[in-house]
């Protein structure tokens, strides 16, 4: 629980620095940290609530490479924040 609120701790001031630093780490590293740090404390609540945590390493492996992908793709080939925010949206669903 504690690394999730570090990751989000750290994430947030990169939204922060966006034109100060490159798009890599102010767009797909910020999202991916945000992303993750909500995925670790949706486990970490349902651990302390006597619910099992649904975590599956090797998809949570190809389920991180699928939106580094979409996000770098949509970031330097084909900028749109629309597509950005929808894949965002629907992957904080999972």
């Amino acid at each position: 629980m504690g690394l999730s609120v570090l990751l989000l701790a750290v994430g947030i001031p990169l939204f922060v620095a966006r034109d100060l630093i490159p798009d890599l780490f102010s767009i797909v590293l910020a999202n991916l940290m945000l992303l993750v740090g909500f995925m670790m404390m949706n486990a970490g609540t349902r651990k302390f609530s006597g619910a099992s945590p649904r975590i599956n390493r090797t998809l949570l492996a190809w389920f991180v490479l699928a939106y580094v992908s979409l996000f770098v793709w949509f970031t330097y080939v084909q900028p749109d924040i629309g597509i950005r925010l929808a894949t965002l949206s629907c992957l904080r669903l999972w």
